[in-house]
This record gives C-alpha cells, structure tokens and sequence, in this order.
C-alpha cells in the first residue's frame, strides 16, 4: 500500500515521502479496482494480479522521480 502511496504523492500531490491524502487517494483506486474487478465476475487472481502490476508501476515511477530530484 504505501508504493500506491507514494506514486499518488509524486503524480497528484507535491513530491514527499509520506501524505495523509496519498494514502486515502491510494486505498480509494485499490478499493476501486477491487470492486470493479469482482463486479465483472473475474476472479481473484486478476484482482491480485492488477493490484500488483499498479504497485510495481508506481515504485518504477516513484524511483524514476526520486532520482531527476
């Protein structure tokens, strides 16, 4: 949860660490995806498997963006 976190905080927050606001935005898209995923009748696997691909997509940009700082 907190890699979300902290992509939330790079691409809709000003650049930090840590935000109040980027975790309640990050468990808002998770909570989202879940239930859109369970609501198209696809199975568990898929909502592990999206939540995991946006996980690894916001760590790759949270570095990226650390590292132009």
């Amino acid at each position: 949860m907190r890699f979300l976190e902290n992509y939330l905080t790079v691409k809709i927050l000003p650049l930090q660490d840590t935000s109040i606001e980027g975790t309640f935005i990050g468990s808002f898209v998770i909570g989202s995806l879940e239930a859109g995923i369970v609501a198209a009748g696809l199975s568990g696997f898929w909502t592990q498997f999206v939540c995991g691909v946006l996980i690894i997509a916001s760590v790759t940009i949270h570095t990226l963006a650390k590292r132009r700082k």
